[in-house]
């Protein structure tokens, strides 16, 4: 079963005979995860360990434990650490992003399209600073 576009949904919605069809139709599109359980999944799909992606994200390991356990709202930055560390594509650091209400990564924005261009490129923490910083713009770990 293929996940239905946002365009869509929005299209079903205005054209729903009530909110109650909408919605019974609908209800295995909506998100009901929180972000850390979904970024762990991820993690488990490719087979790392939390320790290994901690590691990789260049976060303190406490803080970086809280986040992964649903304990700490982290930063829209430290999610994105979490990510490039994991070597999560663009679309799923998206979806942890949108699930922990951070606001997805948009790519006229120059920052993000650099960080964009990271994820897609499989690159690291470090990297990604190296190409921010290169580029004038804030950094990560800064």
């Amino acid at each position: 079963m293929s996940q239905k576009s946002t365009g869509e949904l929005r299209n079903e919605l205005q054209e729903a005979p009530s909110l109650d069809v909408y919605i019974r139709e609908n209800e295995g599109e909506f998100l009901h995860k929180e972000f850390s359980q979904y970024l762990v999944e991820c993690l488990a799909q490719r087979g790392l360990r939390k320790s290994e992606v901690i590691r990789r994200s260049g976060l303190s390991e406490v803080y970086a434990y809280q986040i992964l356990a649903g304990k700490k709202r982290a930063e829209r930055d430290k999610l994105i650490c979490l990510c490039l560390g994991g070597g999560l594509c663009a679309d799923e650091c998206d979806r942890v992003l949108r699930l922990a209400g951070r606001g997805k990564l948009y790519p006229r924005d120059r920052r993000d399209a650099i960080l964009l261009y990271c994820l897609d490129k499989g690159l690291g923490v470090a990297e990604a600073d190296d190409l921010l910083y290169e580029a004038g713009e804030p950094t990560l770990l800064s």
